[in-house]
This record gives C-alpha cells, sequence and structure tokens, in this order.
C-alpha cells in the first residue's frame, strides 16, 4: 500500500489534532466539534467517504470565519456547505445535539472500528476485518497480536507512548540533533521537520522528518546510511518498513536532545496544553519517551515539492494536486512535472525548476499559502 494511501492511526489521530487546531478560538467552535464529529461517524461506520470530506471542508470554512453563524440559512453562502450540512446546524442550533449525533454515540461497530484504527498500520478496512475475527478492542489485540504484521505488533507496543502529544520545544529539539547526528556523518545532510510541526500546530503526534542531501542522490544505500546512524545514536529505536527512500519507526526522543514535556528548557516554557488522553507506556530506558517517526530521504533538487507535500495535510494536498491537474501539470514529492496528456499521465516529459514552495504556487498560478494555514479539515 502507498504511503499517499496508507491509512494510519497517527495519521488519523494527527487529522483531529488539525481539526481542533483549526477550530480552536473561534465563535463557531461548537458547530466545528459537531461537524468533526459527524465527520469521524460517516468514515468509521464505513458510509460514503464524500460526506466525511464534506463535514471536515465545512468544519474548516467556520473556524475561519471571525463571527458567529446564527443559522444554517448563513451558513450556506460559504461554498462548500449544501442542505444537509445546514439542517444540521439548524438542528444543533435549537437543540444542542443531533439525531445524527445521538446515531453515532450509540453506534458500537462504529466505535470499535475507531478504537482498532487508532494503531498505525490498522485501516479502516483491516479493523472491519479483525472484528469479524472476534477483535473489538485493543486489549483483545494484544490477546491476539499474532493476527498482525511485525510493524503493527511494533506499533501496538508503543501505542500508549505514541499517542501522547509532543510539544512544539520538544520537536524542535529533535529536528536539530537529528541534523546535528547526521552531519556529523556528512556535512551535506539536512534535516526539516514537517506535518503539524511545520503547520505551527502546538499538539504534535508524530514526528514527520524530511533529510535532504545536498550532493548526493537518494538510494538504499543512502537511507542505509541515515538509519545506522540514528540507531548508533538511540534515535531510532524500531523499524516498522523501510524502503529507498523512506521509513516508519519508532523514535527516542530522550535520545535526540529532547526534555520531557512539562519540563522547561533553558528557562522556556513548553508551548500548549497536552489534551490527549493517554497511559504511561514506557519500553525503553528510565524517563525515555517514545515517538512514531515518519522520515523521508530526497536529494536537494527534490526538497520544496517534499515539504510541500509532507507538511500536508492530506485535504490540502489533494486539493492542490486537483489543481496542478487542471492546469496540466503533476504534482508529487519529486516535483511539479508538465502532464503529457489532458488525462494527467506523466512522462516526466518536463520537471518545472523550483527554487521555493512559493514557485510552486505561481507556477499554478495560485496565491502562496503559508504552512499555518494548510489545515484544510
Amino acid at each position: 500500500m502507498s504511503d499517499e494511501k496508507e491509512s494510519t492511526a497517527a495519521e488519523s489521530n494527527k487529522r483531529k489534532r488539525d481539526e481542533t487546531e483549526a477550530a480552536r478560538d473561534n465563535p463557531n467552535k461548537d458547530i466545528c466539534d459537531l461537524l468533526l464529529e459527524l465527520a469521524d461517524h460517516e468514515k468509521n461506520a464505513d458510509k460514503e467517504m464524500f460526506k466525511s470530506i464534506a463535514y471536515r471542508k465545512a468544519a474548516q470554512i467556520l473556524a475561519e470565519h471571525k463571527h458567529r453563524v446564527k443559522s444554517g440559512k448563513e451558513a450556506q453562502e460559504f461554498p462548500g456547505i449544501g442542505e444537509g450540512i445546514a439542517a444540521q446546524i439548524d438542528e444543533f442550533l435549537v437543540r444542542g445535539k443531533t439525531e445524527k449525533q445521538e446515531e453515532a454515540e450509540h453506534d458500537e461497530d462504529a466505535q470499535e472500528v475507531g478504537e482498532l484504527s487508532r494503531v498505525p498500520g490498522i485501516g479502516i478496512a483491516r479493523a472491519r476485518e479483525l472484528k469479524k475475527q472476534g477483535i473489538h478492542t485493543i486489549e483483545d489485540l494484544k490477546k491476539h497480536s499474532d493476527k498482525l504484521t511485525e510493524s503493527q505488533q511494533i506499533a501496538l507496543r508503543y501505542l500508549d507512548d505514541i499517542e501522547k502529544p509532543i510539544s512544539r520545544a520538544r520537536a524542535k529539539k529533535i529536528e536539530e540533533s537529528m541534523e546535528s547526528q547526521l552531519k556529523k556523518l556528512h556535512k551535506d545532510f539536512e534535516v526539516t521537520l514537517c506535518g503539524a510541526y511545520r503547520r505551527k500546530d502546538d499538539t504534535i503526534l508524530e514526528i514527520v522528518a524530511v533529510v535532504t542531501h545536498r550532493s548526493r542522490e537518494s538510494s538504499k544505500e543512502l537511507m542505509a546510511e541515515v538509519v545506522d546512524t540514528l540507531k548508533k545514536n538511540g534515535t531510532l529505536v524500531e523499524v516498522m518498513t523501510q524502503g529507498e527512500n523512506r521509513l516508519k519507526g519508532i523514535m527516542s526522543s530522550s535520545s535526540s536532545g529532547g526534555q520531557k514535556d512539562g519540563e522547561e528548557e533553558d528557562g522556556e516554557e513548553e508551548d500548549g496544553p497536552a489534551k490527549k488522553k493517554a497511559k504511561n507506556g514506557n519500553h525503553g530506558g528510565k524517563g525515555e519517551d517514545h515517538h512514531y517517526l515518519a522520515l523521508y530521504l530526497y536529494a536537494e533538487s527534490q526538497y520544496y515539492s517534499a515539504i510541500l507535500k509532507w507538511t500536508g495535510n492530506d485535504l490540502f494536498i489533494q486539493e492542490l494536486n486537483s489543481k496542478a491537474k487542471a492546469k496540466g501539470y503533476k504534482l508529487n514529492e519529486y516535483g511539479l512535472h508538465k502532464s503529457r496528456n489532458d488525462e494527467g499521465d506523466t512522462g516526466n516529459e518536463g520537471t518545472v525548476k523550483i527554487n521555493s514552495e512559493e514557485d510552486i504556487f505561481r507556477a499554478l498560478d495560485m496565491e502562496y499559502v503559508p504552512p499555518e494555514k494548510r489545515n484544510v479539515s
């Protein structure tokens, strides 16, 4: 399964954090929370995904609105909010709850799917397969871990740890430490943390690292050097999957220079409250914390398209890819390419030279969107 299509708990939880950040401190937060709850139910209940996406986009639209929406009719004035969502808003404003919310609260099947898909590597479809085998909870998974792949077993062992939010201060230390370790291997290495960190969210649930080398192309050999270095330094604890230019695994922030959240560093207080409920799982040394790591390796020429892709969020990138296709391009992590035909298929006949993210937006005749504005719900 490709990285773009892979559905993991880390990605799902990260999306929820994105949506919470987008909905924070706005006059429509309660309505946004309603729409996000309905979006999750549509997804976990195996209903039409387009409805889930529509709810998320509506939440994003209202989160960015500076005034309180007083009716569904008023909400319909915004592009992307139709009669169905407007009706949900009206019912919520009158009753404080909707029938669909009540349905979701009593849908044990959807709740169990959501529970099992907390584990990275277990998507909605796999969760449903497990349910058919009599597995309904995380505790059930632990008792029947033989039904999981090796990478899923690793994720399950560290689940309590990797669900804990990571503060921005700690993430920054991790970025600095990883780059320092790799620069000792070769001075041309650079590390850029993307994902929720680059979008400037207060709460981060995984470390998404784009590693570039200024003088070498990405290769299995170069990835092996990166992995070996991070392992020797105690940063990379477990490898779940590894390819030529990508790796999913478990890392230790204690070995990466990051202090435990809640502690002060150089007089600086940690950013953002930790809102995620999690148990105190620990699989390393005393006081050691672990995080889910997604690491991607690229040549310098691919840097800007790579950080655009992995900064996300996923719905923002989907919209960007659609706009690129409409303009006759194919946009991916490796660059912006002129399409071969109207269907958008590309033979990489021409790769557009880009020296910044702004160049990509400019080529698509779009206004540049800074990372902190890319939390499309």
